[in-house]
């Protein structure tokens, strides 16, 4: 599955910040869901890999800030697919 978002303005690094910040509120908010939540960017920060469980499931999705654009690329369990729809909202 792959998610392509426009980040209009944003600079690299202001996306960078943004992007790091929402996903440390997801494990937060989701914290009752979500169990051993990891994250790595690479050095120039604008590709990182992010993996966690979720209800049994192992989930790893790999970030790309290219071009103004942000790119999430990740496959989701079989029994998972039912909520991809929701999951790209």
């Amino acid at each position: 599955m792959e998610i392509e978002y426009n980040l209009g303005n944003y600079s690299q690094e202001e996306a960078y910040q943004k992007i790091d910040a929402f996903l440390d509120g997801l494990v937060r908010q989701y914290s009752d869901m979500i169990s051993n939540p990891q994250k790595s960017w690479n050095e120039s920060k604008d590709k990182m890999n992010f993996a966690f469980e979720a209800k049994g499931f192992d989930i790893n999705w790999n970030i790309k800030i290219h071009n103004g654009r942000l790119i999430l690329e990740g496959k989701l369990p079989f029994a998972a697919r039912l909520f991809s729809g929701k999951i790209e909202r």
